[in-house]
């Protein structure tokens, strides 16, 4: 059974605007674990890729990962500009970065091949 823990908004708007930054951030890149899981794909196709032996399919999957992890960054260093500014609208969507091109994990990708 799959237990919700529900967090109420924190009188710091700090607080608030980093858990904004981390829900978006795992409905695009997943859970934490996922997240490990998509770390440890990029280090062997990254081997792969330094070795000379990664396939065409292999490669994609490296660009969509380092994608992922690009706009990871940005969602990090968006966030840390709000931390600053700390705007009362900062669930919109308009302040955070929009998410890669693709709209699935790469990991729910892989799965389907």
């Amino acid at each position: 059974m799959t237990q919700f823990r529900i967090q109420q908004d924190s009188p710091n708007p700090v607080t608030n605007i980093k858990r904004e930054a981390g829900r978006r951030i795992v409905e695009v890149a997943g859970s934490i674990t996922k997240q490990i899981n998509l770390q440890a794909r990029f280090s062997i196709l990254q081997l792969k890729e330094m070795r000379g032996t990664i396939t065409p399919p292999e490669s994609a999957e490296l660009d969509k990962i380092v994608n992922v992890w690009d706009w990871v960054q940005e969602m990090r260093d968006a966030s840390k500009t709000l931390e600053v500014s700390k705007p009362a609208d900062f669930k919109d969507k308009k302040h955070w970065p929009k998410p890669p091109a693709q709209a699935e994990r790469p990991e729910k990708a892989q799965k389907k091949k």
